[in-house]
């Protein structure tokens, strides 16, 4: 089948835009891998600018790792959950998981202090009532 440049054009955006892997594409659109891989070789540096991305905050990134640290649940089941592919959360993954679990025992620690500090307070106080 002889397909317009266009249409490749087109299939190598969508391509991009969607995040799935070239086999997962391949498949729902009905076009041969090799097709694609010989479209993508061929159009990816004259389409990979024209791709509409969504620009994700760096704390939305290390919520949604945080929300699967605390939930325990994986890259696959945020990804139907947030209609953001799976290869995308899994690379927030391993790039913000250390600096979350980070974050995670920082804050522990601040409650735990906070905690102490107002048990300190309640004692101090517990002592002047005591006294009179």
């Amino acid at each position: 089948m002889q397909y317009t440049e266009d249409f490749k054009r087109g299939i190598v955006r969508a391509l991009i835009a969607s995040g799935m892997s070239r086999k997962e594409f391949a498949d729902k659109a009905e076009i041969g891998v090799g097709t694609l891989k010989r479209w993508v070789a061929q159009y990816k540096d004259e389409e990979v600018p024209k791709v509409d991305r969504k620009k994700y905050s760096e704390e939305y990134k290390k919520s949604i790792v945080k929300n699967m640290i605390y939930d325990g649940i994986t890259c696959e089941s945020m990804a139907r959950e947030t209609g953001i592919s799976r290869q995308l959360i899994e690379y927030w993954d391993s790039k913000y998981r250390y600096d979350v679990i980070d974050e995670v025992e920082r804050e522990a620690r601040q409650r735990r202090k906070k905690k102490v500090k107002k048990r300190d307070n309640m004692a101090s106080i517990w002592i002047k009532c005591r006294k009179i």
